[in-house]
């Protein structure tokens, strides 16, 4: 991995030792630093480098996130999906003590990934631009005030962390200021006036899920005094066509508030209609002055008029900058929201597949430090499982090296034919973590355990080789 060539730390040395952890890390990111470093001067090095004070998130951030620009520029369209996950660090020391809403010892993290989208395949990520950590050092109260989803205080308040996604979306701006199309893709959370109106400022685009029902008429409605809401406009929308999706299967294991918004459900398939109209919204009277009476967006809706019995239908309001005029444009936009999945993923690749949950550091530096190096890596995992879902016929060397697909080739249950695809080489990676075809898709346990199985395979190889020249 190349993510942190052009580090600049104040010494060399330390850049360097940077660029040799990450080497052996995203060969086995599962692991933990003394399996993967398996040499205790190596050991002792990481360890002293995660808290050394010359080394910084921000510097370490950067490093990657112009690796990310660089991968981004050469595309006519880069879409920017923001959301926020809870990183839980139970090793905490007590005066750097952060919580989480549950209790619990952790610190969010919002970030923002780059990513490719099109209609050929799964969207393909850049890398991340943009991470702002929260740490909370009060335990959460219970009974306290409930504060206002869109208050004036959320609204106008700098140390709000809302204003995590304002910040997301500038510095997301500022990095592909040479991109001739950004498109900013969020779920609820980011429904915002303001937000609509920084993005139309920058000239980019955005879709984004509502969850306030606002004030609103259809656009060219010229009557000031008969306003609606999204609400009863998306109602009285109907369907301009229909298709059929699968819908997947959603468990249990969330936090009660999630689960309300998401109940659990089976994998199904579902008839879903498809409709836009042209929006004006109108501004909340808790806004400043200073923002437009009104804004003109489009409004999506996607919905299933007849869920099976017991089962909560689907329905999605979206919000976007990005034309609604056909059935093509409105399946784009459909598509772009869809693409908010592929962080959900990330977030996996972080904790499952790089177990940054499970690293045992007491300091919010040395976390966050461990957290920077460990993002390039999350991608490359993800980036490795997307290859075969978006390039299956790409030959395996695109993602692993002429080693590894020897080692793979004698040693997974599923056999390589003479000239392995990318698909191939990946559904034989799986077989060797365990995976069963009847499972579906391999998951970031099954990838992550199959990887580090082949990169200690490897090792063994090379020593193998090593011992038989010897004897030659």
């Amino acid at each position: 991995m190349g993510e942190f060539e052009e580090l600049l730390l104040p010494d060399e040395r330390l850049s360097k030792r940077v660029r040799r952890f990450v080497e052996c890390a995203w060969q086995s990111p599962g692991e933990t630093f003394p399996q993967m470093l398996q040499d205790a001067s190596q050991i002792e090095g990481a360890y002293r480098l995660v808290n050394n004070a010359r080394v910084t998130f921000t510097a370490l951030q950067a490093a990657h996130a112009g690796k990310t620009v660089g991968r981004a520029e050469g595309s006519a369209e880069v879409v920017v999906v923001h959301d926020t996950t809870e990183i839980e660090t139970p090793y905490l020391d007590e005066s750097e003590a952060s919580y989480l809403k549950t209790g619990r010892l952790g610190y969010q993290a919002h970030v923002s990934l780059a990513v490719s989208v099109t209609p050929a395949g799964p969207p393909r990520p850049f890398g991340v631009l943009c991470v702002q950590s929260h740490f909370q050092p009060q335990p959460p109260r219970s009974g306290g005030r409930k504060q206002s989803r869109n208050g004036w205080a959320t609204a106008r308040s700098k140390d709000k962390a809302f204003l995590r996604w304002f910040r997301g979306i500038e510095a997301s701006a500022e990095a592909l200021e040479k991109v001739p199309s950004v498109v900013h893709v969020a779920d609820r959370e980011a429904d915002s006036y303001p937000l609509f109106h920084l993005v139309q400022q920058l000239g980019h685009g955005c879709v984004i899920r509502l969850r306030t029902d606002r004030r609103a008429k259809l656009a060219g409605d010229d009557i000031d005094d008969e306003w609606s809401s999204l609400g009863k406009i998306a109602a009285e929308m109907q369907g301009s066509f229909e298709r059929a999706v699968p819908l997947s299967k959603r468990g249990n294991k969330a936090a009660p508030a999630q689960l309300k918004r998401h109940p659990p459900r089976e994998s199904r398939g579902a008839l879903l209609h498809y409709s836009a109209t042209a929006v004006q919204l109108k501004k909340p009277h808790y806004q400043p002055a200073t923002l437009p009476e009104s804004l003109e967006l489009n409004l999506v809706r996607v919905w299933e008029p007849t869920p099976p019995e017991g089962e909560a239908p689907v329905e999605w309001l979206l919000i976007t900058t990005e034309p609604c005029e056909t059935p093509a444009d409105i399946m784009r936009v459909v598509d772009l929201y869809r693409a908010r999945w592929v962080i959900e993923d990330f977030f996996k690749a972080l904790k499952t597949g790089c177990l940054i949950e499970s690293r045992q550091f007491e300091t919010r530096h040395a976390l966050l430090n461990t957290l920077a190096l460990f993002l390039p890596i999350a991608v490359h995992l993800l980036w490795l499982r997307s290859c075969a879902r978006d390039t299956p016929d790409a030959p395996a060397t695109d993602a692993f090296t002429p080693l590894q697909l020897e080692v793979l080739r004698h040693t997974s249950y599923r056999k390589l034919p003479p000239n392995p695809t990318v698909l191939h080489a990946m559904w034989s990676l799986a077989g060797l973590g365990g995976h069963l075809p009847s499972n579906g898709w391999p998951g970031w346990q099954v990838l992550g355990r199959a990887f580090v199985t082949l990169v200690q395979s490897v090792r063994t190889w090379q020593l193998a080789q090593a011992a038989i020249g010897a004897k030659l």
